[in-house]
């Protein structure tokens, strides 16, 4: 599919590229190797052939409109391939790619669907998961600075919790759910402040997205965590029962050594 998608491109926007040797068009490198390599990929006015219909009895027809393409498409005894070059350029395009992506952010199916109706709808709904957080690869970082005084530890203790549930209705009396935290996380307050003095001159508040990464060599599997972070601050506290309750639960662990 992507070498049809690729020479349907090319062929909308006129590409040609000129390799017939002659006294008017300057050989290059390049030409030579095209005209050499591939002779049955050169027309009669020494272009190359971007794409081929290839029929049953193995008569080759030439494709020079995306029209055309598309009418070869709706043959089933006729087959479409494009310049072996132009191929191996879509393979590669796709290793530096999309094997990048799967090496960082995994592929999508592996990515929750927040919702969907239909099989359509949350496949969907993983791409929209997968490229948000593939977005975060290019996204403006902030480097913790190691071994500040007054700064964060090297290490952290996470809780993962269940989010709590409530229903919600719509004016059509659809019921549905709602999780208030949405994979969002609670801060212990104090950390919030260390974490901006390990920051030091990029400091960005107490509401924050961390984003950490690990792997495991020896089960070849990685992951990433990127989540909101909200601190327990005395004016949360204050008016919310649950931030109190997660400070002391977060507070009245032992140390050790």
């Amino acid at each position: 599919m992507k070498d049809i998608l690729t020479a349907r491109d090319l062929l909308n926007s006129n590409f040609k590229v000129n390799l017939a040797n002659s006294a008017t068009n300057t050989d290059s490198p390049e030409a030579i190797f095209l005209r050499t390599q591939f002779p049955n990929w050169v027309n009669e006015e020494g272009e190359m052939i971007i794409a081929k219909a290839i029929a049953m009895d193995g008569e080759e027809y030439e494709i020079t409109t995306a029209y055309d393409l598309e009418q070869y498409q709706g043959f089933p005894d006729v087959a479409i391939e494009i310049h072996p070059m132009l191929s191996k350029m879509n393979r590669l395009h796709y290793l530096f790619t999309q094997q990048w992506d799967l090496t960082t952010v995994g592929s999508h199916v592996y990515h929750k669907s927040k919702k969907g109706e239909n099989a359509i709808e949350l496949e969907g709904s993983g791409w929209n998961a997968y490229n948000k957080r593939n977005n975060a690869l290019t996204a403006t970082i902030h480097t913790y600075l190691p071994n500040v005084l007054n700064g964060c530890a090297r290490t952290c203790r996470i809780a993962i919790m269940d989010d709590i549930e409530s229903s919600v209705y719509n004016p059509m009396g659809f019921v549905g759910t709602h999780t208030p935290l949405d994979g969002s996380m609670i801060g212990n307050g104090w950390d919030a402040y260390l974490n901006n003095n390990s920051l030091e001159g990029e400091a960005v508040g107490l509401d924050t997205k961390p984003f950490g990464t690990f792997y495991f060599e020896n089960l070849a599997a990685a992951g990433t965590v990127k989540t909101a972070s909200f601190a327990c601050t005395n004016d949360r506290m204050r008016k919310y029962g649950v931030y109190r309750q997660a400070q002391k639960n977060m507070t009245n662990i032992p140390w050790i050594d």
